[in-house]
């Protein structure tokens, strides 16, 4: 039986053995390693491309969006000029601009101004109760007080806002009087709606500010009258209009003061302002103070109109005044009435009880 052999290396051969086996596990290891470097870099560089491409997706998207949006928030030309009759805009095309631009009531902040200013500019013609009820409903409901002052400031720059003012005067509180004094500048926009709405809540407590800011803004003489201030009203105006700082046309206002003042203060004032007023050359002033202060009895205009006025000055008024001042007199006619006061001027009384001109007896 033949014994088996045992092959024995030398040291120096098994140590390079080893070696060359390392060397080539190396070798293969740092391949590896660079391979897997190299799959990252290319796996970071698809994800930068495939998130710029998802960018641009969405971009795309957005604009596809903002295009169809559009579609449907205008409405087109020719529908709005085939649906229009004698400037009249549909209450259905309105509607439909309402949807579109009415916010929701838990709507932002900016929401709410846009929609405020979107009707400011509304100018549109319409004959619906049902829209005018929307509107203001939207105005006053979903919109609010909150925004009180934004509608106020809004109307005022918007050649006085129908829309907005009728708001404002549904939502205007006592609270909102700081504000509204502030405002009533005379002559402007502004000062016009903030007067108006300070009307609607002025008290007994208000009557010391009221008669202050009169004696700079004669308009609210209204409300003065509505606090019963009328004699204090009346004195403040009275001096206003004689010194020549305030429209001496405002008819109503005149009447208002007539009314109110009494004996000498009365006399003086008529008199005064007559002289201002006589003035043919100026047909609408003289006819229509003319008128007004002969209804009040005062005789020397009632004598000028009858001496100066004729058919030409009266075709620069109306006819009507002709008509009413006839009435007050025993005559027909102009010439009659001309004719009339010119033989009797020196005669010529006013009767309070018939408010009517008549000869003294």
């Amino acid at each position: 039986m033949m014994k088996r052999k045992t092959l024995f290396l030398p040291g120096g051969i098994l140590l390079a053995a080893a070696l060359l086996s390392a060397c080539v596990s190396s070798k293969s290891g740092s391949a590896m390693e660079r391979q897997i470097g190299e799959l990252k870099a290319e796996s970071a560089r698809n994800a930068a491309h495939l998130a710029e491409l998802q960018k641009q997706l969405t971009e795309l998207k957005a604009k596809n969006s903002q295009q169809e949006k559009l579609k449907t928030e205008y409405i087109s030309i020719r529908k709005l000029f085939e649906n229009m009759e004698y400037g009249n805009i549909p209450p259905e095309i309105v509607k439909q601009y309402l949807d579109l631009i009415t916010p929701p009531a838990n709507a932002p902040k900016e929401a709410k101004l846009k929609f405020i200013e979107e009707i400011a500019r509304l100018r549109i013609n319409f004959n619906s109760e049902r829209i005018r009820s929307r509107i203001l409903m939207t105005l006053v409901n979903h919109i609010g007080h909150e925004y009180f002052t934004d509608m106020v400031a809004a109307a005022a720059e918007n050649n006085n806002s129908y829309w907005l003012q009728e708001a404002a005067r549904q939502l205007v509180k006592p609270s909102d009087k700081p504000f509204l004094k502030q405002n009533m500048v005379f002559n402007s926009s502004i000062g016009s709606i903030c007067r108006d709405l300070f009307c609607r809540v002025a008290d007994a407590s208000d009557k010391e500010d009221v008669l202050r800011i009169l004696s700079g803004n004669p308009t609210l003489w209204q409300c003065a009258a509505r606090l019963g201030l009328q004699k204090e009203a009346a004195s403040i105006l009275k001096k206003q209009v004689l010194a020549g700082h305030h429209a001496r046309g405002n008819m109503n206002m005149m009447n208002f003061i007539l009314e109110h003042l009494q004996g000498k203060e009365r006399e003086d004032f008529l008199n005064r302002y007559w002289a201002y007023a006589d003035n043919p050359r100026d047909p609408w002033i003289f006819i229509q103070t003319g008128l007004m202060l002969a209804k009040h009895g005062y005789v020397p205009a009632f004598i000028s109109l009858g001496e100066k006025i004729n058919d030409a000055l009266l075709a620069m008024y109306n006819q009507n005044t002709s008509r009413e001042l006839l009435a007050m007199t025993p005559c027909r006619t102009l010439s009659e009435l001309s004719k009339w006061v010119k033989q009797n001027k020196e005669k010529i009384v006013f009767n309070s009880e018939s408010r009517s001109f008549e000869l003294k007896k």
